[in-house]
């Protein structure tokens, strides 16, 4: 049952920011290489899309995402944070990313790479809004 008392909008907006922070990383120097062959992603393609429109979308995407997650695990702590966070990530996100993949004849680097990713930004939220 969702406890209202514990849900923290706060931690959720760090929860979704900390998304950022997490892709900037795997998305730049850690992995942005691979997810760019295996979506077939370029430099002239990436300049395309407007600003305000991806960064705030994903935003708000991830708000919703965040917020999930707090109904979830708000002020059960960490342990339960992470383990709402993980569960939400190898067994939603990126399982369905997964079934896309599958249909769209996508490589299995994409996967992994997408796939990994879902999994540790959302471990990573559930440990924000947990233990917060």
């Amino acid at each position: 049952m969702f406890d209202y008392e514990s849900f923290n909008v706060w931690a959720v907006l760090v929860a979704a920011v900390s998304s950022f922070i997490i892709g900037g990383l795997w998305y730049g120097p850690l992995l942005g290489k691979a997810w760019m062959e295996a979506s077939g992603m370029t430099e002239e393609k990436m300049q395309q899309g407007h600003p305000g429109m991806v960064y705030g979308g994903a935003l708000a995407l991830q708000m919703v995402a965040a917020w999930v997650i707090a109904m979830l695990a708000a002020g059960q702590g960490w342990q339960t944070g992470l383990h709402w966070g993980l569960m939400l990530g190898i067994g939603v996100a990126a399982t369905s990313h997964g079934v896309d993949c599958l249909f769209e004849q996508k490589p299995l680097k994409l996967f992994l790479v997408n796939g990994g990713y879902k999994i540790v930004n959302y471990a990573v939220m559930g440990l924000i809004i947990g233990a917060w």
